[in-house]
């Protein structure tokens, strides 16, 4: 993989904190630059043609100075300078790139990486990450220059490490440090799996690992992007991979170790398609005069242009922001009925506290309103971590069809000085499908049997499998359940459908879907059981029409295997794909497979067969 198709798996770093004051209400609300990217990539055969991103920014009372991360046209990493007088118009230093790899047998001899400076008013202090493929290490260096261009390595690089055996295997990078008083604060990344670690300094050199390390546990896969030290709290941007893209969020904390997420992330949404920004935003810098914060963020689109973007925010009196809307369709598709309380989330941001403040829930299907309803907050404090759940009455709509619903939730606030955020919005399509396996088990709950296959499917490229190995064990008897219930309950007629195959020992082992009403204490067999051969995919299909109607709102569904101990002939196994369930009556199998269509499930002879007076007997 290449170091630019890499930069699109970049992630980022950390969670947490408590309370606020009323200066980082400023960080919630931001406003992108019309003109964006401020800085883009250099032309044909410039040291940062191919990308740019991962700023640091200073500003000396004269001049924004910034440096940044390029990479050519063979992905070798450097850092380069720009100065700009009001932020927004960048000239690049002739003579770039300010710092590069080393060179041959140094500990940052592949590439230099992620630059952080600080300016104490006399020399320029950077600290960044070198990288040495030989012996696959990266660790943090540290260098300083009197102009920010003539730069001077500290001779007993590198200054932070991995420590042996431990979380941090080989990794340390993306530093990000900041000063308060004679202490200097680092905040690093590593690991594998991106892990955060914490480390204090009095010279910027020395430097001295918390040893609660990390502070953000593994697994959490995030990367610092700025820390500013404000009104006693700490401050973090960072930014997280999402399905889809990557967005700034903010942190808070009162220590630099315990962190809490805001509620009203993320702060800065990557752009909309057709945007330079429009595959993500990868890091940031930020810079504040206690009045007005700047953001100089990296952004690319689907294509990998690249280039640096500026924003600004600045605090509002008055502003409430709906964070998040979420209901019981957003885990999984209903069948073709909505049965749910719609909730939304909702933060004062602004500096006051408000009162009687309307909350509407509008959703609409076709152009056709078939929902509203208001609310009211009566006392809503101010605040950049909590948010308030707003609830709903309860909507039931019912359709024999697939349907597109578009729910809305706005904020009605009349001195609301910051319109932008009063709204959110979500488009819902509503399906038969459950599942068809393509995204892997994470609605399933299996034992350990169970395994996607990507060796046979009805319908794209996976399927669901009863065992990883190439013949399926002996005394087996394993289940694999989905993870929500269904409701029925306001259902006379449903079944449930999905494609199979099987490969099953006949009449010694058995293969079952079973439901139950009763949280999964008993269950209940749906049809016959399969067993034998069917080597082609085919549809079954399987009445629910038992679990319709009043209590049947907490349906389970399950697929369960048992094999028997007496070792027979090898078998592959069951075979499973794209289920779904249907407000209809259940078809049953043709009457002859080959043919392989459905008939209906009920026959009836219409004009009184047999009847003299009419010659003709229809079939419905």
């Amino acid at each position: 993989m290449s170091a630019k198709t890499a930069v699109i798996m970049f992630i980022v770093f950390i969670i947490s904190t408590v309370m606020f004051t009323n200066n980082a209400i400023s960080q919630i609300v931001w406003d992108k630059y019309e003109d964006n990217p401020v800085l883009t990539e250099g032309a044909p055969g410039a040291w940062d043609e191919n990308f740019i991103h991962r700023s640091s920014v200073v500003f000396d009372g004269t001049a924004f100075r910034m440096w940044y991360v390029g990479l050519d046209h063979n992905d070798y990493y450097s850092i380069g300078y720009a100065y700009s007088t009001d932020g927004i118009n960048w000239t690049k230093y002739a003579g770039n790139p300010v710092l590069s790899a080393s060179g041959v047998d140094s500990w940052d001899k592949d590439a230099v990486d992620f630059a952080c400076v600080l300016h104490d008013g006399t020399i320029f202090h950077m600290w960044y990450t070198g990288y040495n493929n030989s012996i696959a290490e990266t660790s943090v260096g540290y260098a300083t220059s009197t102009n920010g261009i003539d730069w001077q390595k500290y001779a007993g690089n590198p200054v932070l490490s991995p420590s042996p055996q431990s979380w941090e295997e080989s990794i340390v990078r993306w530093p990000k440090v900041i000063k308060i008083e004679s202490t200097y604060h680092l905040w690093y990344t590593g690991g594998t799996k991106n892990a955060t670690g914490y480390a204090t300094s009095q010279d910027g050199i020395t430097w001295n690992k918390h040893e609660g390390n990390p502070v953000i546990s593994l697994g959490h896969d995030l990367m610092p992007c700025q820390i500013i030290f404000q009104d006693k709290f700490f401050k973090m941007w960072y930014v997280r991979l999402t399905y889809s893209g990557t967005d700034i969020e903010l942190a808070i904390s009162t220590d630099g170790i315990n962190w809490t997420m805001s509620a009203a992330n993320p702060v800065l949404e990557h752009g909309k398609q057709g945007t330079w920004d429009e595959f993500r935003i990868s890091d940031c810098a930020i810079i504040t005069d206690d009045t007005t914060f700047k953001m100089w963020y990296s952004g690319n689109d689907s294509y990998l242009n690249s280039g640096i973007g500026y924003a600004t925010s600045t605090p509002k009196t008055h502003d409430v922001k709906v964070t998040s809307i979420y209901d019981s369709l957003t885990a999984v598709p209903i069948c073709c009925y909505m049965n749910f309380v719609p909730k939304a989330k909702l933060m004062n941001i602004g500096l006051s506290d408000e009162n009687n403040v309307t909350v509407n829930c509008l959703i609409d299907s076709a152009g056709r309103e078939i929902y509203f309803d208001t609310q009211t907050i009566e006392s809503f404090e101010k605040s950049i971590v909590e948010s308030k759940e707003i609830m709903f009455e309860p909507f039931s709509y019912k359709t024999s069809e697939p349907f597109c619903y578009n729910i809305k939730y706005y904020s009605s606030l009349i001195s609301d000085q910051y319109v932008k955020n009063d709204t959110i919005a979500s488009t819902i399509y509503v399906s038969n499908r459950i599942d068809d396996f393509e995204l892997g088990l994470y609605l399933w709950t299996p034992d350990s049997c169970w395994v996607i296959t990507h060796s046979s499917a009805s319908s794209g490229l996976a399927s669901l499998r009863n065992t990883s190995k190439s013949f399926y064990d002996n005394n087996l008897n394993s289940c694999i359940e989905f993870n929500l219930p269904f409701d029925l309950s306001q259902l006379e007629v449903a079944h449930v459908s999905f494609w199979t195959k099987h490969y099953i020992e006949t009449e010694k082992d058995f293969g079952y879907i079973e439901v139950s009403t009763d949280g999964g204490q008993n269950w209940i067999q749906l049809g016959d059981a399969f067993t034998g051969v069917q080597a082609s995919w085919k549809e079954d299909f399987r009445s629910l029409n038992d679990f319709c109607g009043t209590g049947c709102d907490d349906v389970k569904l399950r697929f369960h295997f048992v094999s028997d101990s007496v070792a027979g002939h090898p078998a592959l196994g069951w075979f499973i794909d794209d289920v779904e369930i249907y407000p209809t009556s259940a078809p049953i199998t043709a009457v002859n497979p080959e043919i392989n269509e459905n008939v209906p499930e009920l026959y009836t002879l219409s004009d009184n067969y047999p009847n003299p007076f009419n010659n003709h007997t229809a079939i419905n």
